[in-house]
């Protein structure tokens, strides 16, 4: 993803990508000695807390109806593993995250 990428939240609201922080890791899931040597799972990071993007009032209404997937740091965690893909993984935690932010906003 390149610096100037944005996640559309909704149409007021677009969260640059180079907020979100993306972490890999091999998966449990379906694909089997292809998940033992490949790190297809994907773990979505975006720290609500410091988030520039966000106002104060979308902030407080993000930590507090996604509270159950905020770390006491303020930083959101999505994990996505049912692909044996990690592009497909990563779409999905994208998706997931769009989904999720725009039900709290």
């Amino acid at each position: 993803m390149t610096a100037s990428r944005t996640i559309e939240i909704t149409p007021e609201l677009s969260i640059p990508a180079d907020e979100l922080r993306f972490q890999f890791a091999h998966s449990g899931g379906p694909g089997g000695q292809h998940v033992n040597t490949s790190a297809t799972s994907v773990e979505l990071r975006f720290d609500v807390a410091a988030s520039p993007s966000l106002s104060e009032a979308q902030r407080a209404r993000v930590m507090s109806v996604l509270k159950g997937f905020i770390d006491s740091r303020g930083v959101l965690h999505l994990v996505a593993t049912t692909s044996r893909s990690q592009h497909q993984n990563r779409a999905e935690v994208v998706a997931r995250f769009q989904r999720l932010m725009r039900r709290a906003l």
